[in-house]
């Protein structure tokens, strides 16, 4: 057991003695079963103390959706794979990735869409965001999901490192239904930790929610992120101003994948 971890996970209220190992022994990547009741409380207590123990806890559902997901969390063959696909996310060119994708964003004026010259600081019309039948529905800490409540218990991943955009790495996230490689993962959630302290608290094979302690105040900051979250995940189905409103300090950020 790593040091500290026995430690962090007592004062979580957890007892590590449930604690199982899964996939390829080399990663180490460890899982266990708590209590459905309040998990965002089990999330931030094992959360303070990822420095001692260097392992990153993150939600995946209930035991059903893990038993359903195990095939995904255990492909990394081994540690060779992880550090391949965190190599390569921090290499990947996301302002090229945003401006080259053709997803439609399915807005009314063109330009809520980035330019081809730069997509870093690129101009978009807010005009769309005044729009008074529009209401954000900006989410909170009780939209959480962590992966899926079914019943009274759900599966806590324990991921050995203590950087959450590494994450999506050991769990080679993307297996799933999603349609980037975990490598695409890596290296969004890297530009997002970087620009706004967000942070994996759940992932499924087609969900991903994040915890954000410096979300975005202005409208312009929100509107270059949701053409982001558009590129990032497609099926969010909204329009990029009115993305963009709802972001505007939310601390909550959810994705899914149809």
């Amino acid at each position: 057991m790593a040091p500290n971890l026995d430690d962090v996970l007592t004062a979580a209220g957890i007892d590590s003695q449930t604690m199982k190992d899964i996939g390829a022994k080399e990663i180490g990547l460890k899982y266990l079963t708590v209590s459905s009741a309040d998990p965002l409380s089990i999330w931030q207590s094992v959360r303070k103390g990822v420095q001692a123990c260097g392992y990153w806890p993150v939600f995946v559902g209930s035991p059903a959706e893990f038993a359903r997901l195990r095939p995904m969390f255990e492909a990394a063959e081994d540690l060779n794979a992880v550090r391949s696909q965190i190599e390569t996310g921090v290499a990947f060119d996301i302002a090229e990735w945003v401006n080259l994708d053709e997803h439609s964003f399915d807005d009314d004026d063109e330009d809520d869409e980035p330019d081809s010259d730069d997509g870093e600081d690129d101009d978009f019309d807010t005009d769309d965001v005044e729009d008074d039948e529009f209401e954000p529905a900006t989410l909170t800490e009780d939209d959480l999901t962590f992966g899926g409540r079914d019943g009274n218990e759900l599966v806590l991943l324990l991921v050995p490192t203590d950087i959450s955009w590494e994450v999506p790495a050991y769990l080679m996230l993307g297996r799933g239904s999603q349609m980037h490689d975990p490598y695409h993962h890596v290296a969004m959630h890297k530009r997002w930790f970087e620009r706004y302290e967000a942070e994996l608290i759940s992932v499924t094979n087609d969900s991903v929610e994040m915890l954000v302690k410096a979300p975005p105040e202005t409208i312009p900051d929100a509107e270059r992120l949701a053409v982001e979250h558009c590129v990032y995940c497609p099926d969010l189905g909204d329009t990029v101003a009115h993305l963009a409103a709802e972001r505007v300090d939310c601390g909550v950020w959810t994705f899914w994948w149809d």
